[in-house]
């Protein structure tokens, strides 16, 4: 399910204010990251010392959702999230009786903030796109969120996921291969993948209970292959006892049938 028309993303990356080639996501379930409706959201948020925010109590699920925000006279699907206040910060925030300005440190990400653009939705996966330039205040999402998006390399994604999941274990990859960069093959998001040798894409792949991870792949002679895990700038061949998952949720995503580079 894509949360606006194609036309909507295209318009943004012309703008440069994303780069459609690279959408990032959130594996659903993961650390508790959970889609609610804007209703929900708005209804899990209360007033701390005059900040709206998400405290829980119980829940420790990072709530998140998507609601429409005007931009240069486009409808932009905005991703708007926050996690759960800590107990101990929320005692403490009450029972000192702190101002706005001060509580604005300790909640953090507990008070809803706008992360990106929303692109679409799988039952696994949500992606978004970061912003490459800061919007500032010049849209609004009412009530619910601060439209404040600084601008965020959307590689530094990758390398983190890549940094945490991939490298601390030799039995994620194999070895590691120079990436071609957009110049040399062309880098197209993965809904515009399609059959024709010289593409390539990066998408999410699942391993384990780990996030799913960023993976490389492009066309070939004899279709698609799936290259590796990538941080942007390396490409990391996947392990053998890792290629059955790999490929089959690589294949669930673009719809065709893939082979993994040994």
């Amino acid at each position: 399910m894509f949360y606006a028309g194609q036309e909507t993303y295209a318009a943004l990356h012309e703008a440069g204010i994303i780069d459609k080639r690279l959408p990032n996501w959130w594996s659903l379930g993961f650390e508790g990251r959970r889609y609610v409706s804007p209703d929900e959201f708005r209804g899990r948020l209360q007033d701390v010392r005059g900040m709206r925010v998400y405290c829980g109590p119980d829940d420790r699920d990072i709530l998140f959702t998507v609601v429409p925000a005007q931009f240069r006279e486009l409808e932009v699907p905005v991703f708007v999230t926050a996690k759960p206040l800590d107990a101990y910060w929320q005692e403490l925030i009450e029972r000192e009786g702190w101002d706005p300005d001060h509580v604005e440190p300790f909640a953090g990400e507990s008070h809803p903030h706008a992360r990106g653009i929303a692109l679409a939705s799988t039952p696994e996966v949500f992606f978004w796109y970061p912003t490459k330039a800061g919007l500032g205040t010049a849209a609004s999402c009412g009530d619910l969120a601060l439209w404040d998006i600084s601008a965020q390399d959307p590689l530094r994604f990758f390398s983190k996921l890549v940094s945490y999941h991939v490298l601390p274990s030799r039995r994620t990859y194999q070895r590691r291969e120079p990436l071609d960069s957009p110049d040399q093959v062309p880098w197209v998001p993965f809904y515009d993948f399609s059959t024709g040798e010289g593409r390539a894409t990066i998408v999410p792949s699942v391993r384990g209970s780990c996030p799913h991870l960023p993976t490389l792949v492009r066309q070939g002679e004899n279709g698609p292959v799936v290259r590796g895990f990538t941080d942007g700038k390396t490409v990391y061949t996947v392990h053998p006892k890792a290629r059955k998952a790999v490929r089959e949720s690589v294949e669930d995503l673009l719809g065709v049938a893939c082979d993994v580079a040994l």
